[in-house]
């Protein structure tokens, strides 16, 4: 009855409009610390620390827009939605963004950490690590949730759990996500406080870049959609005293994996490092700079890949499963996906033939590559042969959103499982 009172207390808050998806935001901000650590010694790496809670901010801003979308409260206008939190998680609004900070007069010099574009560069960067978060996490780390046989769904809340108090209220749905559930274990195990009162989102500069993409986003939207994101992050820390040890009951493997596992804390931290840099070479290159390879997967070097491949399970999130069958490159400039090829981004045996790949593949994703996303999935046709070496090798075709190319081919290797000890 205990665990029941206290977090029915957070309803009014967690329980969020209709179609919202639960936060995530302490999980963001964790990644985007820890690339911040990563960064190597230098003007980039000093402005992001100082600018440290707008980067924080920066990181909580893209689903934000989820919050307010289509609410009747918010929006009683039959208008459609501007979809603002979709546009935000990805590279053309980034790359605005970029643009929008570069054209400004009064910037001074870009790289100084107190400038008066500082926390503006420091909220952008927050922002586009939350999209390559989103992006790996969602493809490599959620669905390791089923193939441990871990269901964010079957919470306390939820079906499965005999006599579930509020089955099927908003505040089961909001509580039903892979994000939800890490983000109160990140609370309660890992002290992963994200400031209640992060600095209010730059309103002007993003209606300003709202409207460059052709949206007419208000600033009464923005600021509705914060004022819900900072309640959501008072309600997981109020609940996560009582949500999180729930949570590594329940789901043992995913709650003690978050932080190492491939597409998690760290090795996201890693990933928005690389993109960190990428746009900072944006903000700063008189020209627009060539795109590198940000994040492998498998690791360089591995020697326990699958064998079996199929039946192909491709799909993100924490359902589908399949979360060892990837092969997966990123870059630091969104991918254009008309330069995707099986001869662009190739997977390659010991004698140099190429491994055919699934009709369809390599493809830009996880939810395609529209918008600007900077991950690639290639997917073998075949089984592969056990204790084999294979070359994964993505060439100079690739192409980013921009016209950029990769100026040298990039490669690494793996070996199978099944060798004998």
């Amino acid at each position: 009855m205990r665990r029941f009172l206290i977090v029915l207390t957070a309803i009014t808050v967690l329980a969020a409009p209709a179609g919202a998806q639960a936060a995530g935001e302490t999980t963001h901000a964790w990644m985007v610390e820890r690339a911040i650590e990563l960064l190597p010694p230098g003007a980039l790496k000093t402005l992001l620390e100082t600018q440290r809670i707008e980067a924080i901010g920066g990181s909580a801003y893209p689903d934000t827009g989820y919050w307010v979308e289509n609410d009747p409260i918010v929006r009683p206008d039959p208008r459609p939605s501007d979809n603002y939190g979709e546009t935000s998680h990805w590279e053309r609004f980034i790359n605005t963004y970029v643009a929008h900070i570069r054209n400004r007069t009064d910037c001074g010099d870009l790289t100084s950490p107190t400038g008066p574009c500082a926390p503006l560069i420091a909220h952008m960067m927050g922002s586009a690590g939350h999209g390559l978060g989103d992006e790996l996490w969602d493809w490599l780390f959620e669905p390791a949730m089923k193939d441990h046989g871990e269901d964010p769904a079957n919470n306390f809340f939820g079906p499965g759990k005999p006599g579930a108090p509020l089955d099927g209220n908003p505040l089961d749905d909001a509580s039903s996500s892979s994000e939800y559930s890490m983000d109160v274990v990140a609370v309660w195990s890992h002290q992963q406080l994200v400031p209640p009162q992060l600095p209010p989102p730059p309103v002007d500069d993003l209606v300003a870049i709202y409207a460059d993409m052709g949206l007419a986003v208000t600033p009464e939207h923005i600021l509705s959609g914060n004022s819900v994101g900072l309640s959501m992050i008072s309600a997981e820390h109020a609940v996560a005293p009582e949500e999180g040890p729930r949570v590594e009951q329940d789901m043992p493997w995913s709650a003690s994996h978050f932080v190492t596992a491939p597409g998690g804390v760290d090795d996201l931290g890693h990933a928005i490092d690389g993109y960190f840099e990428g746009l900072w070479r944006k903000l700063l290159a008189d020209s627009h700079p060539d795109p590198v390879v940000i994040a492998r997967y498998p690791a360089p070097g591995s020697s326990d890949v699958p064998v079996t491949w199929l039946p192909a399970r491709t799909s993100p999130g924490p359902y589908g499963g399949g979360s060892r069958n990837r092969i997966i490159f990123s870059l630091s400039n969104a991918v254009d996906p008309a330069s995707l090829s099986p001869q662009t981004a190739r997977i390659v045996t010991e004698d140099g033939d190429d491994v055919p790949q699934l009709p369809g593949f390599p493809v830009a994703g996880p939810y395609g590559g529209d918008a600007g996303t900077h991950s690639v999935l290639l997917y073998p046709k075949h089984d592969l042969a056990p204790c084999t070496r294979y070359r994964v090798v993505i060439g100079t075709g690739i192409r980013d959103i921009q016209g950029g190319r990769l100026a040298a081919p990039d490669e690494w290797t793996f070996r199978t499982a099944g060798c004998q000890a």
